[in-house]
C-alpha cells in the first residue's frame, strides 16, 4: 500500500516509551562509569569529541537509510523548505554541545552523580512547556518539583565523618601528638576544600546542561509535532546534519589547538578505544534516535521519567561493580528525587480523571501542536521551497526529496 501523508499518527503510550528508554540510558550511564574506570577515574582515555561525532554519524546515516526505504512506498515526493530546515539548526547544535559537556562534568563527577543532577532537567522541562506549550500543572505538581529539585541537591551534601573517625590528640614518650594531628588535619581539611569546590564545580556545570537540554528536548518536541505527519525520519536527517557540523568543527578546533589530545596519539582518532567506548557510541545513537521517537509519539515526560529510573539502576549497579560507596545524602536524595517523580505523576493522573474521561497523555501535546501549525511555522522563503529532484538536480518549485 502507498505511504500517505494524510494519514493519522498513532501515538505511543508513555509507559511503553519509559519501558524503552530506561534501559537504553542505563546502560549508557554504566558504560560511561566503566570507561571512565578504565582510564584511572579520573579522565577518559579518549578523545570524547570523536564518540559524539560518530554518534551523529552513525545516526544520520540510520535515518537516511530508513529515509530511502520508505520513499520507496510513497506516492509523492517530500519537499524540504530551507526556513525549516534551518529551525532544526537550533536543537542540532543545542544537543551537540551538551553532549560534549557531558564529558566535561564527567570530569568534575561521577557518573552516578551526574545521573542524579542530570534530573533537575526535569524542573526545567516542566517551566518550559508550561511557559511555551501552555501547559498547566496543579499545586501538588509544583510541590512535587520542589522535593525533587531538593532531592537533587541532597544527593551532593558531603558526608560527614564518623565520630569514631576524628583524630584525637595522644601522648607518646611523655610528648603530646596534638600538633602532627593538627597538622594532619589541615591537610585533610584542605583535601576536602578542594573535592568541595570541584564538586560545586561539577553540580553548577550538571545544572546549565541539564537546563540546555530540557530546552533541546522542549523545542524538538515543539518542531516536530508541528507537523506530525512529516517523516521523522526526514526530520531526524535534518536534526543531525547540524550535530555532524558542530562535532567536526569541534573535533578540528581541538586538535588543532590541543596538543594533548589523544587523536594525536598512535591511532589517531581512536587512540584509547576499548570495548566499553565502542558500546558507548552504539548505545549513545540507539538513545538519540529513541528520544526522537519519544518527542515525535509521546512526550517529555517520557524521557525525564526514564532518567530517574536510570538512577536507581546505574547507583546499584555502580555500587555492585565498580565499588562506588553511596552516602547516606545520596541515598536520601535519590529516594526523595524518585517519590516527588511518583507524587507528580500521580497528580497528573488525578487531573485527568477530575477533569472528565481519560485522555491519551501521548497525545496531549499533539494536540496543541497541531492547532497552533499555522501560526507559528515560519513559512519558506517568499512561500518557494528550494526544490531537488531525485538526484538532487534543481527544479523551479524547491528542493523535493523522493
Amino acid at each position: 500500500m502507498p505511504y500517505s501523508e494524510d494519514k493519522v499518527v498513532m501515538p505511543i503510550p508513555r509507559g511503553v516509551m519509559v519501558a524503552l528508554l530506561t534501559p537504553l540510558f542505563s546502560l549508557y550511564m554504566i558504560s560511561l562509569t566503566a570507561a571512565k574506570r578504565a582510564g584511572g577515574g579520573h579522565n577518559f582515555k579518549f578523545e570524547y569529541v570523536t564518540v559524539t561525532l560518530l554518534q551523529e554519524l552513525c545516526k544520520f546515516v540510520t535515518a537516511c537509510i530508513c529515509f530511502q526505504r520508505e520513499a520507496q512506498l510513497r506516492d509523492h515526493p517530500t519537499s524540504l523548505h530551507i526556513a525549516r530546515f534551518a529551525l532544526f539548526g537550533v536543537p542540532g547544535l543545542l544537543y551537540g554541545f551538551d553532549n560534549n559537556l557531558q564529558y566535561v562534568i564527567l570530569e568534575f563527577l561521577q557518573p552516578t552523580e551526574l545521573a542524579v543532577l542530570w534530573n533537575f532537567k526535569i524542573f526545567a522541562t516542566v517551566v518550559l512547556m508550561h511557559c511555551f506549550l501552555g501547559r498547566r500543572y496543579t499545586s501538588w505538581q509544583w510541590a512535587a518539583l520542589v522535593a525533587l529539585v531538593f532531592g537533587c541537591a541532597l544527593t551532593q551534601v558531603p558526608r560527614l565523618p564518623a565520630w569514631s573517625e576524628l583524630p584525637l590528640p595522644t601522648v607518646v614518650n611523655g610528648h603530646s601528638t596534638h600538633h602532627s594531628v593538627a597538622v594532619s588535619s589541615t591537610s585533610a581539611a584542605s583535601a576536602s576544600q578542594v573535592g568541595m569546590s570541584t564538586k560545586l564545580v561539577g553540580c553548577l556545570l550538571a545544572v546549565v546542561g541539564s537546563t540546555i537540554a530540557a530546552s533541546s528536548n522542549v523545542y524538538c518536541e515543539w518542531l516536530v509535532k508541528q507537523q506530525p505527519e512529516e517523516s521523522i525520519h526526514f526530520q531526524n536527517m535534518q536534526l543531525y546534519f547540524f550535530g555532524i557540523v558542530l562535532n567536526g568543527a569541534t573535533l578540528l578546533t581541538k586538535a588543532a589547538w590541543d596538543p594533548e589530545s589523544p587523536v594525536h596519539g598512535p591511532d589517531g582518532l581512536v587512540t584509547g578505544y576499548d570495548g566499553w567506548v565502542w558500546m558507548i557510541v552504539l548505545l549513545g545513537t540507539a538513545n538519540g534516535i529513541a528520544i526522537s521517537v519519544a518527542l515525535k509519539f509521546a512526550d517529555n515526560l517520557a524521557v525525564i521519567f526514564s532518567h530517574v529510573l536510570t538512577v536507581l539502576i546505574v547507583a546499584a549497579v555502580s555500587a555492585e561493580w565498580f565499588d562506588l560507596t553511596l552516602s547516606a545524602p545520596f541515598i536520601c536524595g535519590s529516594v526523595l528525587v524518585f517519590f516527588g517523580l511518583l507524587a507528580f505523576h500521580a497528580a497528573a493522573r488525578g487531573k485527568e480523571s477530575s477533569l472528565g474521561p481519560p485522555t491519551n497523555e501521548a497525545t496531549e501535546s499533539t494536540t496543541f501542536a497541531t492547532h497552533s501549525r499555522a501560526k507559528h511555522v515560519p513559512k519558506a522563503c517568499g512561500n518557494r521551497p528550494l526544490a531537488l529532484g531525485a538526484d538532487f538536480s534543481p527544479s523551479g518549485r524547491g528542493i523535493v526529496v523522493k
